[in-house]
């Protein structure tokens, strides 16, 4: 992996690889958004302190997710 100005580059030598690594991609990103948007719908109805600790955890997730060779 190769750093370039913040940018992440991978450069495979088998194309097949690189279509796995991307769908894997894919699929976690997918997750991790369902993730996010469930955590979303569950702050409904919750106490103020309850609210913050969901929102911290969807910061977390989306955090993790935008360091990530994902994005």
């Amino acid at each position: 992996m190769i750093n370039v100005e913040n940018k992440k580059l991978i450069a495979y030598k088998n194309e097949r690889t690189k279509k796995i690594a991307f769908n894997l991609r894919k699929l976690i990103i997918k997750t991790a958004m369902e993730q996010w948007s469930q955590l979303g719908r569950s702050q409904q109805d919750k106490s103020t302190k309850e609210y913050i600790k969901i929102e911290d955890e969807r910061g977390d997730l989306y955090r993790a997710l935008d360091a990530s060779i994902c994005i």
